[in-house]
């Protein structure tokens, strides 16, 4: 791990948990879409 300077992490923790949440929808979306293609086939 790179240690940032403080401001830098606080300036990075908004963006970092935007980032987790992303992360999430895409994981979601992704399943639903293996979902999707299982059944059609």
């Amino acid at each position: 791990m790179i240690e940032l300077s403080q401001p830098a992490q606080c300036l990075f923790c908004p963006q970092r948990r935007r980032i987790a949440l992303i992360m999430k929808i895409a994981l979601a979306v992704g399943a639903a879409l293996i979902v999707g293609v299982l059944l059609t086939l």
